[in-house]
Formats: structure tokens, sequence, C-alpha cells
């Protein structure tokens, strides 16, 4: 079975990940969903479904949506949750605060 994966952008929590697998589990065709919260990755298994029905259904839900390459390396895995975090601006500035208070101890 084909297996598509995307990145999801914009998610803030465990429950807005469960929010996207649950509005894409109802897609005919598909077999599994499953979208890792901490990395933002999105793998869909089952017959291929067209980019931009999976688009229109994650941007439905306030979330932007990238493809990601089937053969993209473990290494670049890893460091999109580092991405991730810097991506936003909220967590960009925690990330400087923890550094900050991390040096003055």
């Amino acid at each position: 079975m084909p297996e598509q994966r995307y990145r999801v952008l914009g998610l803030d929590c465990a429950d807005c990940a469960r929010e996207v697998e649950q509005a894409l589990r109802d897609l005919p065709g598909l077999t599994q969903v499953y979208l890792d919260f901490a990395s933002g990755l999105l793998h869909l298994e089952g017959e291929a479904i067209p980019t931009q029905t999976v688009t229109k259904r994650v941007q439905a839900l306030g979330y932007r949506l990238e493809s990601v390459s089937a053969s993209a390396p473990l290494q670049a895995q890893r460091l999109s949750f580092w991405a991730y975090l810097w991506a936003e601006r909220e967590t960009r500035l925690t990330l400087i605060g923890a550094l900050m208070l991390g040096l003055g101890f």
C-alpha cells in the first residue's frame, strides 16, 4: 500500500493532532492515519489521496501542510522537532528564556 507523508505546521497540542487524524480518517481508501505531534509528521496509508484533498481538510482546521518525501533522512526528522519549536514565536521566546535561565545558574 502506498504511503503519503506530510508535515503539519501550527499544531499546539496532542489534542490538535488527534483532531487532524479524525478529520482525515473518513477519507475513502485510507487504511491508517497517524500524526506524530512531536515532529508534526502525518502518515497516510492506503489508496493515494490527492494532496489537494488532504490540504483542504487540514487547512479547514486551521493548520498548514507541507509535503515530505518518503525517503527523507531520519536525521532531518529529528531536527524537525527543534525546527518546529523555533518556527513559532511563543516557543522561540520560551527557548530563549530557558537558555538565559540556564546561563544564569
